[in-house]
This record gives structure tokens, sequence and C-alpha cells, in this order.
């Protein structure tokens, strides 16, 4: 039933385990590259048997002219994340705001739990100096979730809709479809929307670790290991995605070149438990449904899903059967990839560097390989593959986020066969 106004993608960018920018992320996950390792950034004496992460290292933001160091000092880790994903993707959309109507660009920047590591260190110096004086005096701001949205509105002067999703690990993915509607409903004509997240630390890993989610495992090659059957397990990763969206009419006016083209928004909830999925997938298989009924599409046309597939037992089990529940027979045709594998958990930030990928994927017609994936869980049933499957026809996929607390979010792609105005 499809509504309204097209959306399409015209900027991308991202921050990643693999590094900074998307073909840096598309060329690692192309190759197979593991970008998961022992844990270097804390101590992990205190995370009782949690020895990998997926870390982002050597972080210069101000090196990537999306911010002066005078912003990165006033800033946390995760803005900082969002504001260089940001710059990425409206460099390559090409947007003048010179000649845009301001009122009509605007932001959703999710993330899950904003700026931790400031407020650990505030709360630090609080403890050792018996003083609020010795707090960063920016901290009421820094901490804030929704602060990555409003630095990014106020970099590039974006003066419409500005909000934050704050969905654990749908947050990314939420974003996204709320700008879908934004432009999808004729309220804005430019949405600059993604997720962010820095929890590698040590109340971040604490908190997973002692949630019994993050994966035992010593080996790094044996850690993130989605839908194989001896996946026991996520790893923590960190990063942002950003995409820059527009109305087709939009961007067929101004000459971009059109990345992807987002056809439908699923959004639902289990409503079962704060961290189990519902073991039926009930809740991810209405969303599905939800985003391929939104886009006019029948789950027979289904050719790719980009899983959440975080490598725990629960959800993947719970996944892989609502894409049964939603394509029945046809579930087999459908090759399922799960990033995850390569560059951790990033929380907040997944679901939009995986709609990232799913356009990518889309645009190459080829998928890279579920790294780690090496045997197959018969009780799930479904098509993965460990090393990139080329030339593979697709027209219609979904990306799929699900989080803590029963949200699950679907984002429904089509393929662009060619520019549509070039």
């Amino acid at each position: 039933m499809g509504i309204g106004t097209r959306v399409v993608i015209t900027g991308v960018g991202t921050v990643t385990p693999a590094g900074i920018g998307f073909e840096r992320l598309w060329e690692a996950l192309v190759a197979g590259e593991l970008h998961i390792g022992p844990i270097e950034r804390i101590d992990t004496a205190p995370l009782h048997g949690i020895h990998v992460d997926a870390e982002i290292k050597d972080w210069d933001p101000a090196a990537s002219g999306a911010m002066t160091k005078k912003e990165v000092r006033r800033s946390d880790r995760y803005q900082q994340y969002a504001m260089v994903a940001a710059h990425e993707a409206w460099q390559q959309a090409g947007i003048d705001m010179a000649t845009e109507d301001a009122t009509r660009c605007g932001t959703c920047i999710g993330s899950g739990c904003g700026g931790l590591q400031s407020t650990m260190d505030s709360h630090a110096a609080l403890l050792e100096n018996g003083t609020v004086r010795k707090m960063n005096p920016l901290l009421g701001i820094i901490m804030e979730g929704n602060m990555a949205a409003g630095q990014v509105a106020i970099k590039y002067g974006l003066k419409g809709q500005c909000s934050c999703t704050t969905t654990a690990c749908a947050s990314g993915a939420h974003a996204i479809g709320e700008g879908v509607r934004a432009i999808r409903h004729g309220y804005q004509d430019v949405m600059v929307v993604g997720g962010a997240e820095a929890v590698i630390n040590e109340l971040g890993l604490g908190a997973f670790s002692n949630l019994t989610a993050l994966s035992g495992s010593e080996d790094p090659a044996a850690a993130s290991l989605p839908f194989d059957a001896r996946r026991d397990g996520f790893v923590l990763g960190e990063g942002a995605g950003v995409l820059v969206l527009e109305s087709f009419e939009h961007a067929r006016a101004r000459g971009a070149r059109v990345l992807g083209e987002i056809v439908g928004f699923g959004n639902t909830c289990d409503a079962y438990h704060v961290t189990a999925p519902d073991p039926e997938g009930d809740g991810p298989a209405r969303a599905m449904r939800m985003a391929l009924e939104e886009a006019g599409v029948s789950s027979d046309e289904l050719d790719y899903l980009n899983a959440h597939g975080t490598g725990t037992r629960m959800n993947d089990a719970a996944e892989a059967k609502a894409l049964h529940a939603l394509c029945g027979p046809h579930a087999k045709d459908v090759l399922v990839h799960s990033v995850k594998g390569n560059i951790g958990h990033a929380i907040a930030a997944c679901g939009a560097i995986e709609a990232a990928v799913t356009a990518r994927v889309l645009a190459e017609q080829r998928v890279p390989g579920t790294c780690g994936y090496r045997v197959p869980d018969d009780a799930l049933d479904v098509w993965v593959s460990g090393t990139t499957v080329a030339d593979h026809p697709m027209r219609y996929a979904l990306s799929n986020s699900l989080g803590f607390g029963g949200h699950n979010v679907s984002l429904a792609f089509k393929a662009v066969e060619e520019q549509p105005w070039h």
C-alpha cells in the first residue's frame, strides 16, 4: 500500500571498528576482515570472563575535518562519532544550504546511552574531589542522548525537525524510520538520520556482561558468530552510521546521485520481556510484514535480509522464526547476512550502519559473507553464507534492528537499477 512521497538515500557515512568512512567498511565486509580483538581500552579484571570487544582505534575526530579541536573537547565520544559520520554523508550528498529552505531540512539521530563516558568521568571527579566544581562544566549538555542530533543540526543549519530516538539497539533504525515518515508525509524535504554509540568502558561492558549477553570467548575469531551453531553471545562494538534522506522530487531537482531507496518502515513491540525476545519471533515478523506492505511488496519478492543477527542463542533463533513466519517456504531462498561478525554490535548505531550496507548490497548485487559463520544451526534453517556471494540478483531487501525492551524495526529497501535522471 505504498504511501506518499518516495524517499531516497543520497549520502552515507560510517565510523566503525573497520575505520572511518563507509568505503573502508564495505571493503572490510567484502574481504571478510575481522575487527574484533582483545579489550585494550580498559582493565578487564573486573569483567569476570569478558575478553574481547570491537574498538575504534587511534581515534582523532579533528583529523577528518568534521570537528574543530574545541568542538572535540566540548563533546562526548558518541557525539564525535556522529559528527564524523554525518560529515561524510553530508559531503557525499552535496547539499548547498544556501539554496535550501532550512526549515524543511531536519535531523534525527538515535543513541541508547548518550554520553556515558563523560558521565563516568565526571562522577569519578566528584568522588575524588568531593565537589561538583571538579566535574565537567558542560556535563549537563554532553551527557544528553539528543545532543548528537543537536550538534549535527547546528553544524549544517538544519532548522526543521530535530529529534532523537532511544530504543536501545533499534535506535538508529528507528531514527531512519522517523526520517522516512517525515519526508513521505510532506513535513520535510531532507532528513539527516542515524545512530551513534560509545559504550566501550567499564560501565558499558560491565552492564552487558552482567546481563550475560556478551560472548565469553577468548578467541576473537570465535566470539561473534551470528546464526552459527557455536554462538554464545554478542561482542560489544561502537561507532556511528548516518544517512542523508531526501524526497525523490527534491533529489531529482538538484540532480543528486541516488544510492538507494527506502520503501517501507515497520515498527512493533514484543511486549514480552525486557531482555529476552519473544521466542516465536512474532514482533519482528509483524515489523517485517508492515515494512513490505508499506512498500507494496509481497514476501515472496524478498531477496535479502540484513539481519539484526547478534550471535546470541535467543535473538538469532527468534529472528529466524520471524523470517519463516513472514515468508513460509520462500524463507530458504532469502540470503541472510549480519555485519556483527566483522565489527561487533554497536547498539544504537548498528541499525544505521546496517541500513547503509543494505543499500550498497542492492547497488552492487553482492552480499558480503557473515564473518565467523562456519557451522550451520539446522534448527534455524536459514540461508547464511560465510563468504561473499557475488552476482546475486536482488530487488528488495529488509534490514532488521531488535532492541532490549522488545523494540522491533524493519526497513524495506528497493534496488536502484539506474540513476533516474542521469
